[in-house]
C-alpha cells in the first residue's frame, strides 16, 4: 500500500510487485474481503475503505503462457477518522464585536489528546490550538463581510485527520450618527436636535436611541428627535450625545 496508516474513508493504492515485472501475458485479479474489485486488472489497485473492521486485500496473478500463478494477501484494520462539528455563538455580529467559535469532537479515540488546527477564510490561524477560539472580526463596508471559520482535528495514534468543517459569521458595519440642530440658542429658548443615522443595515433590526446630556441619560429621550424646552443660560455649554 502507498500509506503505512490506512484511515477510514481514506483512498489507498496497492501495488503488486514481482521478481520480474516485465514478464509477459500476466493477468491480475484484485479482491477486497473476497469480493472481486471490478476494473482492477493491472498491478495497482486503488480502493476506499469505509469501515473500521478488519479488511483483507488479495491479489491473484496468473501467466497465461505457463499457467503459473502467484497470490499475496494483506490484512489490516483502518483507523477511525475523527469527526468534529463547529459552531459560532452568533452567526451575525457587529464590526469589532467578539465571536466565540467552538469545536466539538463527536468521533474520536477516548483518552488521547486531540490536535486542533483552526482556519479563518481558508488561512491557518497561528497559535490557535484549543477547542475554542475568540475573535473580533471587522466589517469591510457598511453592509457586512462574511468570515468563514474552520477547524480540523487529528489524534497521534491513528495519524488520521478529520476533514475541515466550517461555520460562517456575518459581520455587519456599525452605524454612524450625526446630530443636527441649532448650536446657539438664547436664554429660555427650546433646543431641538435630530439624530441622523448613516451606514445603517435595516436587516439588523430596529434602531434604538438614548439621548444623553453631559454623559448622563435623559429620561424618556429615546427617539431620533430631542426637544428640550426653556433651557436657561449657563456658564458651560450643554453637551448632548
Amino acid at each position: 500500500a502507498d500509506d503505512t496508516t490506512i484511515c477510514q474513508n481514506g483512498q489507498v493504492t496497492f501495488t503488486a510487485s514481482l521478481v520480474d515485472n516485465n514478464a509477459t501475458d500476466l493477468t491480475y485479479e484484485w479482491k477486497v474481503n473476497d469480493n472481486v474489485v471490478a476494473g482492477a486488472t493491472t498491478n495497482t489497485m486503488t480502493y476506499t475503505f469505509l469501515a473500521t473492521s478488519e479488511q483483507k486485500v488479495v491479489c491473484n496473478i496468473a501467466q497465461t503462457i505457463s499457467g503459473c500463478t502467484a497470490t499475496d494477501t494483506l490484512t489490516f484494520t483502518p483507523k477511525a477518522t475523527p469527526v468534529v462539528t463547529v459552531d459560532a455563538d452568533n452567526d451575525t455580529i457587529c464590526s469589532g464585536y467578539q465571536v466565540t467559535v467552538v469545536a466539538t469532537p463527536t468521533t474520536f479515540i477516548a483518552g488521547e489528546p486531540i490536535t486542533y488546527t483552526w482556519y479563518k477564510n481558508g488561512e491557518v490561524i497561528e497559535g490557535a490550538t484549543d477547542s475554542i477560539i475568540y475573535d473580533n472580526p471587522v466589517a469591510e463596508g457598511a453592509f457586512g463581510t462574511n468570515y468563514v471559520y474552520g477547524v480540523a482535528i487529528s489524534q497521534p495514534s491513528s495519524a488520521c485527520a478529520a476533514a475541515i468543517v466550517t461555520d460562517t459569521v456575518i459581520v455587519k458595519g456599525n452605524p454612524t450618527v450625526t446630530i443636527s440642530g441649532d448650536a446657539i440658542i438664547c436664554h429660555n429658548d427650546s433646543i431641538g436636535l435630530v439624530a441622523n443615522v448613516n451606514d445603517y443595515d435595516a436587516t439588523m433590526g430596529e434602531l434604538t436611541y438614548q439621548w444623553r446630556l453631559s454623559n448622563a441619560d435623559i429620561a424618556g429621550a429615546t427617539n431620533d428627535t430631542l426637544i428640550e424646552n426653556n433651557r436657561p443660560a449657563a456658564d458651560e455649554p450643554y453637551i448632548y450625545t
